[in-house]
């Protein structure tokens, strides 16, 4: 049964203007070349007499395993993946089972010579091949606006016998009526749940709640990130999992929880396809989510697919659901009944290249001749725009079927990285260059920011089990306190900024406030997130603080994708003893004394508690003639004597020291202006780079030199130097690069 669905335009049409004309050209043309019998589009597949299998259920009732065991069997199959994820994930399976099989996703290609066999993310598939047996997975995609095509196409142009089709309940209706306009046979089969889903009856509290065998889904990346590190604060052993995790470290986090070395996951919605899990119970974080445009309430198609995944044959006689917000909501959608899919999603075929006109002008006439039937016209905007870049940029370097390609290659177009990614790989095919890789993902999920972040500012408790590593200490905890930057979609909100570690002087008694917050908000005012650092003080000694800043290093580069810092650009600064501190860590994070603490405790290489570079103001160095005594004194207590030469730093610095930028006043009468006169020379005779400024007028403590660090009798007020952070700025740019990119 043939369906008609271009507009017949009975009316004499009279241009306007030659931009109708051609318009009205180009619109004839779509009507003449392609035949109002859409499945005609695919002369292989009308060729032969195919028979589909339709595997109809909900999530977790083996649907995708029993289509699989045909396709495995096959002499010649074929495996069309809704994520590229699982596309890898089957070709490692066959590959196990002795199947030689090739993988083609938006961004691998591992083409096997002599593979009879292919695993390939949907829009990858092959219709110039025959095969014996074809999946494809998740066919209730079929509506989707942005991706629906690809399994449009998949139904009616796969050049295969027999083909499984796996789906959800709600896309019966539209997957027949596919078939019936092919002409092909099908036989229905019923996947049934072998455990119960119950929505649970009361409120789910965070993180009290939680239990083994938990699955928190939230709908972001970092969202993600924050609850796994909020569990882990709390103890909890904790497996991540989303969409654009790379292969290898998706398939160790689920090895973790297979094994229970992890007894909690936490994940996006890419659990909802082809993960199998011992899930006892999924809990839905927040009831709404991005879609690319908006933030939406989740869709029953949606509940039902992700909370499925509760439950496990042989493990779990029944499982559970709740959730953080909307319980009610999320449980009447649960239980619902699902609303048939009466549409698919199609788009212009390749039918069109041979048409005399660009992609772009095609696709933009397209959308105006498509009629509105069984039919819906894919989201074209995108590739329009896809296109007209390629057409401008490029012209005929890059013909029409190549550029047809290169926008179908599935991407989040939201991305403003993803998108450079894109025109990166466009450039270089335009030039001839060899590419290897797509580096393009086919996810579901938008990983990148797509509403604006709230500014984070918390205190941090950095907690050291000291007396493991046999150091006396007393009940005080270090705290990290955060000043990290509001990311706004309207300013790049997905860039990576520089972070400043803060440690405030006092001469190892007290901490000055004037060297913390104030310091971290004019850092801020330059485009840089910050953290102030409140070590451990009197009756604390040596290692402690310096163990502390080493700490405090890791755990922001732990958690540098979370608070958007670029873990390359991480500078420590520090004031008066702060400056020891953070001197000490430049000098030190690669001699004996740090060596065991960062293998054996924080369990990383060296490298890691590196920081990029320093900023030191008027900072403690020297135990020598220049000292400030009482600082060493505190720092040491009775192994003063065993100690003094050791932490003076300017015997220390050494060729991995990192590059630093130094203040002092030639007047400070409390750490005199030879300290950084000689950490400077140091670092000269290891030809390791410095700037270095001294400013002729200016107490000792001075912090910003401005007001806002003054004093009541107006001694910390010295305009002068208050030009110190504009001068470090430009050194950091100029030395560790720029703070936007």
């Amino acid at each position: 049964m043939a369906r008609y669905y271009y507009k017949k335009k009975k009316k004499k049409f009279v241009p306007k203007d030659l931009a109708s004309l051609k318009e009205l050209k180009i619109k004839t043309a779509l009507m003449e070349s392609i035949p109002e019998d859409i499945t005609q589009l695919y002369p292989e597949a009308r060729n032969i007499k195919r028979h589909f299998i339709l595997h109809i259920g909900e999530t977790n009732t083996g649907k995708t395993h029993d289509a699989l065991e045909d396709f495995y069997n096959a002499d010649a199959g074929m495996y069309l993946a809704p994520l590229r994820l699982l596309a890898l994930e089957i070709q490692e399976m066959s590959l196990a089972r002795g199947i030689n099989c090739s993988l083609t996703t938006g961004e691998e290609k591992d083409i096997r010579e002599g593979a009879k066999h292919l695993s390939c993310t949907v829009e990858k598939m092959d219709i110039s091949r025959h095969y014996d047996v074809c999946v494809i997975d998740e066919a209730q995609m079929v509506s989707d606006k942005d991706r629906g095509w690809a399994w449009t196409e998949a139904i009616l142009g796969v050049n295969a016998d027999v083909i499984h089709i796996c789906m959800s309940p709600n896309a019966i209706h539209i997957v027949k009526m596919l078939i019936k306009m092919c002409g092909d046979t099908y036989t229905d089969v019923r996947h049934k749940r072998n455990s119960r889903l119950i929505m649970e009856d009361h409120d789910f509290i965070f993180p009290d709640g939680i239990q083994d065998g938990d699955a928190l889904v939230a709908f972001s990346r970092r969202k993600v990130l924050m609850l796994a590190t909020l569990l882990k604060k709390e103890g909890y052993k904790v497996s991540v999992i989303y969409g654009s995790l790379p292969y290898s470290v998706r398939k160790a986090e689920v090895a973790r929880f297979l094994s229970g070395e992890s007894k909690i996951v936490v994940c996006t919605d890419a659990i909802g396809m082809g993960v199998n899990l011992p899930i006892r119970r999924v809990i839905f974080t927040e009831a709404r989510k991005f879609d690319g445009k908006s933030k939406r309430s989740l869709n029953m198609s949606e509940v039902k697919q992700i909370a499925g995944r509760a439950g496990r044959k042989g493990m779990y006689n029944q499982g559970y659901v709740n959730s953080l917000e909307d319980r009610e909501q999320i449980g009447e959608l649960l239980h619902g009944r699902y609303e048939q899919i009466t549409s698919c999603v199609i788009q212009p075929p390749r039918k069109v290249l041979d048409m005399p006109y660009s992609l772009s002008e095609i696709f933009k006439i397209w959308l105006k001749t498509i009629e509105k039937k069984c039919f819906s016209v894919a989201d074209l905007k995108n590739r329009i725009k896809l296109a007209e870049y390629i057409e401008k940029k490029h012209g005929e370097k890059i013909n029409k079927d190549l550029e047809y390609s290169l926008i179908n290659i599935p991407f989040d177009e939201n991305s403003e990285q993803l998108k450079y990614l894109w025109q990166d790989l466009v450039d270089m095919t335009a030039d001839g260059e060899p590419v290897s890789r797509m580096w393009y993902y086919v996810d579901t999920e938008y990983d990148d920011i797509t509403e604006d972040w709230p500014m984070l500012h918390e205190d941090i408790e950095l907690k050291i089990d000291y007396e493991t590593l046999g150091i006396k200490h007393d009940t005080s905890v270090p705290v990290l306190t955060t000043y990290i930057l509001k990311r706004l979609v309207q300013m790049q909100g997905d860039r990576k900024r520089p972070c400043i570690l803060i440690c405030p002087g006092g001469g190892y008694e007290h901490l000055a406030e004037r060297e913390a917050e104030p310091i971290a908000i004019r850092m801020n005012s330059m485009g840089f997130n910050a953290c102030v650092l409140r070590y451990s003080l009197i009756p604390n000694e040596y290692p402690v603080p310096l163990y502390e800043a080493a700490y405090a290093v890791k755990y922001i580069r732990d958690h540098a994708d979370e608070w958007g810092i670029n873990p390359d650009k991480i500078v420590i600064a520090g004031f008066s003893a702060g400056g020891h501190v953070a001197a000490s860590l430049g000098t030190l994070w690669n001699q004996q004394e740090l060596d065991s603490y960062i293998r054996d405790y924080l369990r990383c290489e060296p490298e890691y508690v590196r920081p990029d570079g320093m900023l030191l103001g008027y900072p403690v160095i020297t135990s020598g003639d220049k000292a400030h005594r009482m600082s060493f004194v505190r720092l040491l207590g009775d192994r003063y004597d065993e100690l003094h030469d050791t932490v003076s730093l300017e015997n220390r610095v050494n060729k991995g020291t990192p590059e630093a930028f130094i203040w002092h006043t030639f007047e400070d009468g409390s750490v005199p202006v030879e300290n950084s006169l000689l950490f400077a020379e140091a670092m000269k005779k290891q030809e390791v780079p410095f700037e270095l400024h001294i400013f002729p007028k200016g107490s000792h403590g001075l912090g910003l030199g401005t007001r806002e660090t003054d004093m009541k009798d107006g001694s910390k007020y010295q305009p002068e130097c208050s030009v110190w952070p504009d001068m470090f700025r430009t050194w950091f740019e100029s030395t560790i690069g720029p703070i936007y990119e």
